[in-house]
Formats: C-alpha cells, sequence, structure tokens
C-alpha cells in the first residue's frame, strides 16, 4: 500500500495536477477570508468554508478523475489487478496519495488561523471543529469521485459524472422539499452529506455525524475494490459471492449507523465546542424540563431543509430539549405551506419564530427575540434557552405567575408592550396596563410599573398607590436626565426616602463608562451589596444606564423607609444640575460622586418601591437581551425580589458571533497580499518550474 501511496502521491506533484489544485484552492479561499473574515475584522473562517464548498465540487472531481480511469485507459491496470499487492491495499493507497493533496492544501490553509490568532481573540476550538468537518465531508467526497472514477477508463467522463453525484449529494437537502411522504424524506434526507456539516458549522462536535462519513468512506471505498475485482474475476460464482459480500457489508454498515443513532436519540454524543458553550443547559432548565409530566410541543417555523446559521443553531437547541426530555416534541412547520396552522395562534407571528403549546396554552418566540445584536459592540448573542425553557414553564402551568400593570395616561415613555414588559412576559408575568385615575389599582396587582411618566400624577392617583403599597403591594419607577419635575410623584417618592435629582450623570472612571460608536460615553455603575445583586457580582459583563439622572436617599427620619442603593457610581462622577449648560465639565455647585443611580425602598410590613434614574436601562432591547450586559438580568432579579417571584430563571444570553479583530488598513493590504496573491502563485510557479524540468530537461 505504501509503494502505491508513494507512487500516486508522486505523480500528483510531479505533473502540474497536484499544483493547480493546491493553488486554486488557496486562491479562492484567501479571496473568501481576505473579503469575510479580514474586510469585516471577525475572527471567523466558517465564511471561508461556507463560500468554498460549491467551487470546491470541480476541484474534487479534477483530483479523482484519473485515479483508475487513467490506469484503465492505458492499460495498465491489469499490471494492477496481476501485482502481489491487494486489490483493497491498491484502493487504500490511491485514495490516501488524493487524500494526501488535500492534506496538503489545508496545511496550507492554517495561515488563516494564525492571522485570526495573531490580531484577534478566535475560538480555537470552534475552529478545531470547523476543520474536522470539512476534513470528513471532503474526505467521503474524494471516496465518493474515487468510486466513479474506476467505473469509466474516461478521465472526462470520470470528472463530468463525480461533479455531477456530488452536486446532487450537495443539494440533497434541499431536494426532498417536494417529497411529502415522511419516511421517504427520511431516507432521501439520510444520504444529505450537508446535513450532518452543518452540525460542525454551528460549533458542536457530533460523533453521530462521525461515524456517519466514516462510513461513508468506508463503502465507496469498499466498492471501488469489489468493482475492480470483477476486472480480475470472471467466474459468474466469484462474481455472486462477491455480490453477497457487498450487499452483507452495507446491511452492516447502514445497522452500525442505525445502533449509533439509536443510542445517540438517548444520550447525546456531543461536544459543544463554542468559544461561550453556547449549548450547555443550566440546571434550571434541567430541572423545569425533568418536572415535565405532559407533552409539550414546539413548533419551529421554518422548512426542516432550511439552512443557515440561525436555523442550525435553533436545530441545536431543540434537539438538546428533546434528549432533556421525552415530554418535549419538536415539529417543523413551513408558514408559507400551512399558514392556516400559524394563524390559530397569531396574525403577526414570522417565520423562524418558535410556537410553544401544551393544551390550550402557548406562547410564542419570536425570531428578533431569540438573536440580538449589540450596537455597543456589535457581538450578536442568542437568548434561545431562557426564552424556551421559559415558555415550556409557562404552557405546563410549573412557574408562579405574577400580574405587573403598566401605568398609562401620564405620556410614558414605555408600556405593556415595550422591552421591559417583553422580558416580563418570558418570564411568566401577565403584564396589562392601567389608567390609575380612572381604574385605580386592580385588585390582582402585584406590581405596577412606570416608566419615565411626562405628567404628574394626581393626589387621587397617589393616594390610590399609597394605599396599595401600604397593602403589601410593589412599584417601580424609572426616570430619565431632563425630565420634568413631577412635583406630586416627587414629594411621595421622598416620603419614602427616595428624591429624584434632575440632574445629568457624567462618569470620568474609565473602568465605569462604556463608550459608543458616536464617542457617548454611558456610565456603568458599580452593584452594590444586596441580595438583587449577588449573582450579578459574579459577572464580568457590565451594567450600563444611558442618560441618568441621580437618586438622593434620605432614611435618617423613622418615618422614611429602610433605603438601599443598587447601583452607584464612582467618586470621580457628577450630575449636571444646570441643564442649559454648554459643557460637561466638572463644576464644585454640581451633585458630586459617587452618586446613586438605582435603589430599593423597603417598609416594615408594607410594601417596597424601586427607583432608576435610567429608563433606557431598563427599557432598551438592546441592553435586556444582549449578553454583553446584565441590564436584562438586574431587572428580572429587582422584580423577583420585589414580588417574592422567586423561580426566575437566571440564564444569561450567551455570545455566537466570534471575536473582532484589530487590524489596520495597512496589515490588511499587506496580508491580503501576501494570502491572495503570494502563496497562490508560488504554489502555481513551483508546479510549473517542476513540471518543465521533467519534461525538457
Amino acid at each position: 500500500m505504501k509503494a502505491i501511496f508513494d507512487r500516486e502521491l508522486k505523480a500528483f506533484f510531479d505533473s502540474p495536477v497536484g499544483y493547480i489544485f493546491a493553488g486554486v484552492f488557496i486562491a479562492l479561499c484567501s479571496f473568501f477570508f481576505v473579503n469575510g473574515a479580514l474586510m469585516y475584522q471577525t475572527a471567523d473562517l466558517n465564511v471561508v468554508f461556507s463560500n468554498i464548498n460549491v467551487v470546491y465540487l470541480f476541484l474534487i472531481s479534477m483530483l479523482t478523475m484519473g485515479l483508475f480511469s487513467t490506469e484503465r485507459s492505458r492499460k495498465t491496470d491489469q499490471l494492477l489487478l496481476t501485482s502481489p499487492v491487494s486489490i483493497s491495499k491498491i484502493v487504500t493507497g490511491k485514495y490516501l496519495a488524493a487524500l494526501g493533496v488535500f492534506g496538503t492544501t489545508l496545511v496550507l490553509s492554517l495561515v488563516y488561523p494564525i492571522v485570526l490568532n495573531l490580531f484577534g481573540n478566535p475560538s480555537v476550538s470552534e475552529i478545531i471543529g470547523t476543520y474536522i468537518g470539512f476534513i470528513l465531508l471532503w474526505s467521503t467526497f474524494i471516496a465518493i469521485g474515487t468510486f466513479i472514477s474506476a467505473l469509466t477508463e474516461s478521465q472526462i467522463i470520470a470528472a463530468v459524472i463525480t461533479f455531477g453525484v456530488l452536486l446532487i449529494v450537495f443539494y440533497m437537502k434541499a431536494l426532498t422539499a417536494g417529497i411529502s411522504n415522511e419516511t421517504i424524506k427520511s431516507i432521501v434526507r439520510w444520504f444529505s452529506l450537508m446535513d450532518k456539516y452543518s452540525e460542525f458549522q454551528a460549533g458542536v462536535l457530533n460523533f453521530e455525524s462521525v461515524v456517519y462519513y466514516i462510513s461513508f468512506i468506508f463503502v465507496f471505498l469498499f466498492l471501488t475494490a469489489q468493482v475492480i475485482k470483477r476486472g480480475r474475476y470472471s467466474d459468474k460464482k466469484v462474481r455472486v459471492n462477491n455480490l453477497i459480500v457487498t450487499a452483507a457489508t452495507v446491511a452492516a454498515v447502514v445497522l452500525v449507523n442505525a445502533i449509533v443513532s439509536t443510542v445517540a436519540a438517548k444520550l447525546p454524543l456531543k461536544i459543544d465546542l463554542t468559544h461561550d458553550k453556547v449549548y450547555e443547559y443550566s440546571e434550571q432548565t434541567k430541572e423545569v424540563l425533568g418536572g415535565l409530566t405532559e407533552d409539550v410541543n414546539i413548533y419551529a417555523l421554518y422548512s426542516d431543509t432550511s439552512d443557515g446559521t440561525y436555523v442550525n443553531t435553533v436545530r441545536e437547541y431543540l434537539d438538546r430539549y428533546k434528549h432533556l426530555s421525552d415530554n418535549i416534541k419538536v415539529s417543523y412547520k413551513d408558514p408559507y405551506e400551512d399558514p392556516a396552522f400559524v394563524r390559530q395562534f397569531g396574525s403577526d407571528i414570522t417565520a423562524g419564530s418558535l410556537i410553544v403549546q401544551q393544551g390550550d396554552r402557548s406562547r410564542v418566540i419570536p425570531y428578533n427575540s431569540i438573536y440580538s445584536q449589540s450596537q455597543y459592540t456589535g457581538s450578536v448573542s442568542i437568548d434561545a434557552e431562557r426564552l424556551i425553557t421559559s415558555a415550556v414553564r409557562y404552557v405546563s402551568g410549573t412557574g408562579s405567575i405574577v400580574h405587573a400593570y403598566f401605568t398609562k395616561g401620564h405620556n410614558e415613555s414605555g408600556n405593556s408592550s415595550s422591552p421591559l414588559a417583553s422580558s416580563l412576559k418570558k418570564e411568566g408575568y401577565e403584564v396589562s396596563e392601567v389608567n390609575l385615575a380612572t381604574d385605580g389599582v386592580p385588585e390582582d396587582a402585584s406590581l405596577i410599573i412606570s416608566l419615565a411618566p411626562s405628567n404628574d400624577f394626581t393626589a387621587e392617583e397617589c393616594e390610590a398607590l399609597d394605599k396599595f403599597l401600604q397593602g403589601g403591594g410593589k412599584a417601580a419607577f424609572a426616570f430619565s436626565a431632563g425630565m420634568p419635575k413631577l412635583d406630586r410623584l416627587y414629594a411621595y417618592l421622598s416620603d419614602w426616602g427616595l428624591t429624584v435629582n434632575r440632574d445629568y450623570v457624567i462618569e470620568s472612571d474609565s473602568s465605569k463608562v462604556i463608550q459608543t460608536s458616536n464617542g457617548t460615553k454611558v456610565p456603568a455603575p458599580e452593584l452594590q451589596d444586596h441580595k438583587i445583586n449577588e449573582k450579578l457580582k459574579e459577572s464580568d459583563a457590565l451594567l450600563v444606564t444611558p442618560s441618568a439622572c441621580s437618586i438622593g436617599i434620605n432614611s435618617t427620619n423613622p418615618q422614611y423607609a429602610e433605603v438601599t442603593p443598587l447601583l452607584k457610581t464612582s467618586s470621580n462622577s457628577w450630575g449636571i444640575t444646570d441643564l442649559t449648560a454648554q459643557t460637561t465639565e466638572r463644576r464644585s455647585d454640581y451633585n458630586i460622586g459617587p452618586l446613586t443611580i438605582a435603589a430599593v425602598a423597603e417598609k416594615q410590613d408594607s410594601g417596597k418601591i424601586f427607583v432608576i434614574g435610567s429608563v433606557q436601562a431598563v427599557d432598551m432591547k438592546e441592553l435586556l437581551e444582549n449578553s454583553s450586559y446584565i441590564n436584562g438580568d438586574f431587572m428580572l432579579n429587582t422584580f423577583s425580589y420585589m414580588t417574592g417571584k422567586d423561580d426566575v430563571l437566571n440564564i444569561r444570553a450567551k455570545t455566537v458571533s466570534a471575536e473582532n479583530l484589530t487590524m489596520t488598513e495597512k496589515q490588511i493590504n499587506v496580508v491580503s497580499i501576501l494570502v491572495q496573491d503570494v502563496m497562490p502563485a508560488a504554489i502555481i510557479i513551483v508546479g510549473l518550474y517542476i513540471w518543465l524540468k521533467r519534461r525538457y530537461l
């Protein structure tokens, strides 16, 4: 076998074939690397391997077309058949030689992760997983090309057939869209080699997929050997025996895959390679799913043939939910093929959303709530686990329900459809609106929320609010810098030891600010000692408070409540009280830090009031749903503490986007020239030199 391998590998590199293959591969990869990873400053190689796949079909066809067809056309195949080397070793040697050429090109491509590591902080495990998936996929395609090469003596025909077959296999998943029979669809789908590859792209190493690819490689190499044996043995009985052996071997391989698949259905044979461990589930999720006694249906609103990063990631989540509980049933519904099904859950549900249902209770998880991108850092986060687990808990009735009412009638900045309300709904809160002036406080109210009211409360509203709080109710208020003075509301809050300062907070401590893309420095106050903040203080993420005003505390008078600061700025901060000032420079007459941005007031045998000086901090989708910040967790923890809802899900969104690169324009240009021009040209020149030297010298 070694002699065959050495001969074939030498033949590849003694001719232009190997060098053209390597040169074209590196040229194309470099093009996608430069115009993807470098231009968008992202430490991610998926853009390279995703785009190179289709083009690579041509290269594989060129690489494998002459493995056996050349031997047949030159009549040298008889020499192989009569050699002392077994046919299996001949096939393996030739296959490994083609694989060696493929491997050489991949070794050259390692320059890309080296560049990413020099100018960024890429996820090494994800890159390794991507390479493993790419190697397995294209090793399988090379095995298919090897088999087809053994069927004909024409290199051209072998190349054309190989390309056609690989193209069909490549788009096999999409071809199942028109098949209505689920059994036939699943059988056809099983041959979609690209379907398994998507798992590696999603950052998952699935040992079931590894066995699947190795099985395909083995079968096609075995079939290649059987085809060649037909030329060595003419006896009909021998051929029948070979046919029986072939059928038995293929059946054995199918059986092995069936066993592995059965085991994988009960015990996920997967490793999470993502840098933020996106697919690792919290104990809370396991507890919720473990407590299910009836089936919960999860409908993913896209075709099961759909592809892409979002679809693959969500599909992986849903597969793992099925593994965690036999009561989780996942179905895929194409909203365009079955719009009537979707409409029964709402009229504005978009494709890509999830519907969680049990009995007559259901919850829709919109597509745009699962993924979010930070306008500050550009990072993309996924909040799938918290959303799905919360929905499962809600429809199954295993979580406590708290009724929260948003005030209206004061030109508030937020209401029952605001980002904060959406977050509460996801946690199982029942959210509504109330006009305190006309309706008073509803009997089932647990929490009253008022987001930056522009108009003052009436005396009657303050009285209704006080009656509610004295009876053990809870209230939350969010304000903002530059708000109008609300005399009656501010006076009522002062009775609880809380003063809303009409200032604009500036933080000069660089460790406690976030700078936006337009240069604005947003305060990131420090979490204070309180039960609300216990777990949050363990996080490296920040809580940011845009356009904040400070909150004064007065707890010296016994009539006042016990007031505890939750968020404080540094001593190098100040609150601008002159909002007409043309500069933000510090003045002695300003409120000097440290300043309180949020606080909670509690009266014994009475209610609680939470006040924060930044309404954007608690009602901005960007801050509530992005894993770069803990604003959402802070608010949920606050409301959990106030209402006694101890089963709040402390499940954070996870970052799924690659780290950014820090490259100057000059560095990008230099790297681009090296990988896109110099490397391919050098490979081609070396190949031409060796070929000309052998031919003419």
